[in-house]
């Protein structure tokens, strides 16, 4: 990992020698950076090129199926995906450039790219692009390089070498500042690494990096519709990519996500400024209903749309013009969480999608791959209302609260014993805010196979309703077929009695009974599952300790291979 740009050939950005008058610069925007703020490669490719070509390329396998015939992206999801690139692209036409859209494997798209800059009279061609935490994307930003280098030696593109510039982002800091050696002394404990980076000391935030000022031109011949190779490229569609039509956004959902930059930096300006909630972040971030409860940055940031050191540039500001408090503070707590998770994915490797994860522990627990009990957990129809609610908003909107993720994963891998990565691939498939670090790092933990030794810990359901859906108010926006029932009823594990279901009408075909008794029935919470729904833990929602190819583990019971997840692949 380069943590500051630095070429192919070692020669460090920035200097005046790197200026080439007439040269080149790609732009490869990647699923997880897409944005023009503080987006580092962008800003170099600007400055030291002539001429500038943005690409983002859409790879089908991003779109396969899972072991079990499952989509890895819904088309919900995929929407807000599309939506994202075409803000991007929208964004670069008001400054005068553009955005080529093309659908194929990075690996081809970008060196013919390159050659078709490179067989001109230009003086030179730049690949500038981040890094990547997790294995898959690691792998294809491998694969151009490669390919890159096996072009220049074949003669392909006038024979010259293309360079290839990158940088680490989309963290609040930078790998090169950061107090510990990486990966290598990455913290296994996160309040370990809290302290650490929070030491005045020690960790410095840099900050955002600015537009481009001017931007370049864009290389002749790429905006001009004279043939494919030239074209900026139609966005398709969802049913184009085999995704089938996304559904109408649901009017239950507590908040219209639209993708893109445009609408990411909207949603700060609303919730910190406009409607001044961040000063009561902390008290109201375990909300379960309404726009206002969590700041909702997760889908943004998952996507690159908005920086961490964005929003915590806001955050600073807000300190200084209005108020700096626990709120204010613990919002950039939550977006250190997602730091975390994307060091120590680094850090751990493939392990994060392995049975055993991190720890590698396979021998504790037997796991339970169940096929009625997984269906009944994904449709919400398990009986148990709190959980059915969270997992019918979750397939609805594309959303799930930080404390609606940590309960269902509890259930999922303490009470049901289910395979914790059936749970992970479904938050997959369905998070808008979706990243690999931060979901597979949240569902570790829940699942007790992390590096912390406090994992695993169990959610009291009952205890989570009475304390967080106290009126039972979430449960029957979601739940409509319960609306009748008393509080007591829904908040209560097997609270729906026979007499109740015979005086509602709501025999067993409406609502089932529970799918499976609780096994745990201790009282009280405890942290486990997955933050979501805010800038931290999560965002694959991850924003939340957070929401391939090559993840996951072998088989049930082991660590052998990478079988679990052999299609996957997310960019």
């Amino acid at each position: 990992m380069m943590a500051s740009m630095m070429s192919a050939g070692g020669t460090a950005a920035g200097g005046s020698a790197a200026a080439l008058k007439g040269a080149a610069g790609i732009v490869w925007f990647k699923y997880s950076d897409l944005r023009l703020e503080d987006h580092e490669p962008l800003a170099l490719a600007h400055r030291e090129s002539a001429q500038v070509a943005h690409v983002f390329c859409i790879d089908d396998r991003w779109f396969g199926q899972t072991r079990r015939g499952t989509s890895k992206m819904s088309a919900a999801r995929c929407r807000f995906l599309l939506e994202s690139v075409a803000d991007l692209r929208a964004r670069l036409r008001e400054r005068g450039s553009d955005l080529l859209v093309r659908r194929g494997h990075p690996e081809d798209v970008i060196p013919a790219l390159a050659a078709r800059l490179g067989g001109g009279s230009v003086a030179g061609v730049t690949l500038f692009a981040h890094t990547d935490v997790c294995s898959e994307e690691a792998d294809v930003h491998a694969a151009v390089k490669s390919a890159l280098a096996a072009a220049s030696s074949a003669g392909r593109g006038g024979g010259a070498a293309v360079a290839v510039k990158e940088a680490w982002g989309n963290t609040l800091h930078d790998v090169a500042d950061l107090p510990f050696d990486f990966p290598s002394g990455v913290p296994e404990i996160f309040t370990q690494f809290r302290k650490s980076v929070e030491s005045k000391y020690s960790c410095k935030m840099r900050p955002p990096v600015p537009l481009p000022s001017p931007f370049r031109p864009v290389p002749t011949g790429t905006t001009q519709d004279d043939g494919e190779a030239s074209a900026p490229g139609a966005i398709p569609t969802t049913e184009e990519l085999g995704l089938g039509t996304a559904p109408e956004r649901d009017a239950r959902s507590v908040f219209p996500f639209n993708g893109g930059e445009t609408a990411g930096l909207r949603r700060v300006q609303s919730y910190i400024w406009d409607e001044d909630r961040l000063r009561e972040y902390k008290v109201t971030r375990n909300g379960l209903l309404g726009s206002g409860f969590s700041s909702k940055f997760s889908p943004w940031l998952a996507l690159g749309c908005l920086s961490p050191r964005t929003i915590v540039k806001e955050i600073r500001k807000y300190e200084t013009d209005r108020i700096a408090n626990d709120s204010t503070y613990w919002l950039i707590f939550e977006l250190l969480w997602r730091d975390f998770f994307r060091y120590s994915a680094v850090k751990n490797g493939n392990s994060i999608f392995h049975l055993g994860g991190p720890r590698r522990d396979t021998g504790r627990q037997r796991w339970l791959d169940d096929a009625g009990s997984l269906e009944a957990w994904k449709e919400g129809e398990t009986g148990y209302p709190l959980i059915d609610a969270n997992m019918r908003e979750l397939k609805a909107s594309g959303f799930m609260s930080n404390r609606g993720r940590q309960v269902v994963a509890s259930f999922f891998t303490r009470d049901l014993q289910m395979d914790w990565r059936l749970g992970a691939e479904h938050f997959e498939e369905y998070l808008l805010d979706h990243d690999p670090a931060s979901n597979w790092g949240n569902w570790n933990y829940v699942a007790g196979v992390g590096s912390d030794p406090r994992e695993g810990r169990y959610f009291n359901i009952e205890k989570q309703a009475k304390t967080y859906d106290a009126e039972g108010a979430y449960m029957r926006h979601w739940l409509p077929e319960l609306a009748a029932l008393p509080t007591t009823a829904l908040q209560t594990p097997g609270g729906i009695t026979t007499m109740l279901r015979h005086m509602h009408a709501i025999p067993t075909s409406v609502y089932p009974d529970p799918i499976a008794p609780l096994k745990f029935s201790k009282a009280g919470g405890g942290r486990g599952g997955g933050r979501g729904g805010d800038g931290g833990r999560g965002g694959r929602g991850g924003g939340g300790r957070g929401g391939g190819g090559k993840r996951g583990g072998g088989g049930k019971g082991g660590n052998s291979g990478r079988k679990f997840k052999a299609s996957r692949l997310q960019t």
